[in-house]
């Protein structure tokens, strides 16, 4: 099995190795943000707890958020609140900007080595006096090889970008409601 999928890595061509790196990418990018998701589940649990016993419970979990904030008028609650929130937020999408890029790259460049195969078969076909599947079969083998490794890398890097876009965004509109349900208790 690992030596058929080196020897496909092989006969895929130049395309192969910036595919190849993105699918590490991919793959590393996933570990961390698996890990980034559950610490920031356990924040976003203490910055609940904090809201809930107005900064008794201890560290709220988001940066640029303490117990000084309940000293603030509701307006000026919500305003460093929602401040905090953007930052937090922003850092944790533009991982996930990261997905995006894989998803668009990683076919294109399946598809130009696609190109690039195809180019090989009819060049290999221009040339020879007798044409036979032998001559094209090469080419048209690193056409298909670079197109499925492409679309490979790019499918569950789709697939996470879209999971994490959902999870991210959900989890802001529920701690938006329990901001806006403790400010407006107050």
């Amino acid at each position: 099995m690992q030596t058929k999928l080196v020897n496909y890595f092989l006969q895929g061509g130049i395309f192969m190795w910036p595919i190849l790196f993105l699918s590490i990418l991919c793959v590393t990018l996933i570990i961390e943000r698996v890990l980034s998701v559950l610490s920031f589940q356990g924040r976003t649990r203490r910055f609940s707890s904090f809201l809930k016993t107005r900064g008794e419970s201890g560290d709220p979990g988001i940066p640029g958020i303490d117990a000084s904030v309940f000293q603030l008028t509701a307006q000026e609650q919500d305003a460093r609140i929602n401040a905090a929130f953007q930052t937090v937020f922003n850092h944790a999408m533009r991982v996930v900007d990261v997905f995006s890029l894989i998803v668009n790259l990683a076919p294109l460049l399946g598809f130009i080595g696609t190109v690039s195969g195809m180019i090989g078969a009819f060049t290999a076909i221009a040339q020879a006096d007798k044409v036979s599947v032998r001559i094209v079969a090469g080419g048209i083998s690193e056409a298909l090889i670079t197109t499925l490794f492409g679309l490979v890398v790019a499918i569950p890097a789709a697939f996470t970008e879209h999971m994490l876009r959902f999870y991210y965004t959900s989890r802001a509109h529920a701690l938006e409601e329990e901001v806006r349900s403790f400010t407006s208790v107050r």
